[in-house]
C-alpha cells in the first residue's frame, strides 16, 4: 500500500506575502467575533432563550464566516479549492475508491479506540493528582461542557434531530472549513512543514474544546483529520468522519 503524493497547496494570489496573509486571517477572526457579538446583542431577547440559536450563529458567523472572508481576500476565485471544498484526490495508489474508503474507515475505528484509551488513561491520571487539582480540573471540564449538556438535555425526537443537525452536521462542516480548510494550509506554508502544520492545527483544535480530560483524545482525532486533508487535498473525508463522530457522541 503506497500513498499518493500530498495534494498541492493552493498558493495565495500575487501580492499576498506571508505577513499579509497572517494579518488577513487575524482581521477575519476579529471581524467574525465582533459580528457574532453584535448579532448576539441585537438578538439577545431571542438568542438568550435559545442555546440552539447561539450554536448556529456561532458556527456560521465565527467558523464559516471567518474562513470565507480569509479565503476570499487571499485566494479570490480559487477560494473554494484553497479551502478544500473539492472532491478528494485518491490517497492510496492502485486501489479503487471503495477499497480506499474501507481502509480509511478501518483506520478511523482504530483512531476512535486509541482516543477512548487515552481518555481513560488521562482520567485515571487526573484522579491520581492531589485532590484540589483533580477537583479543579473536573469543575473546569464540567463548565466547558455546559453548552453541550444543555443541547443534549431534551431527548424528544424533534430536539434530537436538531442536536444532530447542529452538533453533528453544522459543527462538523464549519469547524473543518476553518481549521483544516483555512488554518492548516496556512500553518503548513508558514512553517514549511506539513508535520508541524498538522500538529499545530490539531493542538489549536483541541484547545478550542476547552477540556483537560479530552485534550489528547480530541488531538488524536484532529491529527487524523489533518492527514486526510493533507493527502486528499480536500476536507470531505474529515467532514464526513467529524459528522459521524459528533453524531455518535450524542447517543
Amino acid at each position: 500500500m503506497i500513498l499518493h503524493s500530498p495534494a498541492h497547496l493552493i498558493s495565495p494570489r500575487s501580492g499576498i506575502s506571508p505577513a499579509k496573509e497572517i494579518l488577513i486571517f487575524i482581521l477575519s477572526l476579529l471581524l467574525g467575533f465582533g459580528l457574532f457579538g453584535a448579532i448576539y446583542t441585537l438578538l439577545s431577547p431571542l438568542l438568550s432563550h435559545s442555546i440552539f440559536g447561539i450554536a448556529i450563529t456561532q458556527n456560521i458567523v465565527i467558523f464559516l464566516g471567518v474562513a470565507s472572508l480569509y479565503a476570499y481576500f487571499v485566494f479570490r476565485k480559487k477560494a473554494p479549492k484553497a479551502l478544500g471544498l473539492t472532491a478528494p484526490q485518491p490517497i492510496i495508489q492502485g486501489k479503487n475508491r471503495w477499497y480506499e474508503g474501507a481502509i480509511i474507515l478501518g483506520i478511523t475505528l482504530l483512531v476512535w479506540c486509541l482516543s477512548a484509551l487515552l481518555q481513560y488513561a488521562v482520567g485515571e491520571a487526573i484522579q491520581a493528582l492531589p485532590k484540589d487539582v483533580s477537583a479543579w480540573i473536573s469543575q473546569y471540564d464540567k463548565e466547558s461542557e455546559a453548552m453541550l449538556e444543555t443541547l443534549q438535555d431534551d431527548s424528544a425526537m424533534a430536539s434530537r434531530l436538531k442536536q444532530i443537525f447542529i452538533i453533528g452536521i453544522l459543527t462538523g462542516v464549519c469547524e473543518e472549513i476553518l481549521l483544516r480548510g483555512a488554518l492548516q494550509p496556512l500553518l503548513i506554508r508558514l512553517t514549511h512543514s506539513p508535520i508541524v502544520g498538522i500538529l499545530l492545527t490539531a493542538i489549536i483544535f483541541s484547545l478550542l474544546h476547552q477540556s483537560v480530560l479530552n485534550f489528547l483524545p480530541i488531538m488524536v482525532l484532529a491529527l487524523w483529520f489533518g492527514c486526510l486533508r493533507h493527502y486528499s487535498g480536500s476536507i470531505v473525508w474529515g467532514v464526513l468522519i467529524h459528522i459521524l463522530n459528533n453524531s455518535l457522541a450524542l447517543f
